[in-house]
């Protein structure tokens, strides 16, 4: 279910360097929007380097239905206010496309 793969993602955040999604959902509409934009993008784009099913995923999931997507994250936000958003995005792809490769050094 997602909310367990949010509620694991959220409990494994606890980096005190990360912005909270408290401090997120305080962003206004268009700065939410271009950071959820670049996430997307960017995780789509660099997991299709290692799996070009599982990027492609991630694309379609968030920019095929934008505003319906965009309002289940905002949701999942609100859930777990002192998790990070990054841990929220994540736990959402998990669940819709797969565990998403992990790396502790650079992509390559």
């Amino acid at each position: 279910m997602v909310l367990s793969s949010l509620s694991t993602a959220c409990a494994d955040d606890v980096d005190p360097s990360q912005p909270t999604n408290t401090q997120f959902l305080k962003l206004s509409e268009g700065q939410q929007h271009w950071f959820l934009l670049g996430a997307f993008d960017s995780i789509g784009h660099a997991v299709s380097l290692q799996n070009e099913k599982q990027g492609y995923c991630i694309w379609e999931w968030y920019f095929n239905d934008l505003e319906k997507k965009k309002a289940v994250i905002l949701k999942s936000m609100a859930k777990f206010p002192e998790s990070s958003p990054t841990a929220v995005v994540i736990g959402h792809l998990d669940k819709a496309c797969g565990k998403l490769p992990r790396t502790t050094g650079n992509l390559q």
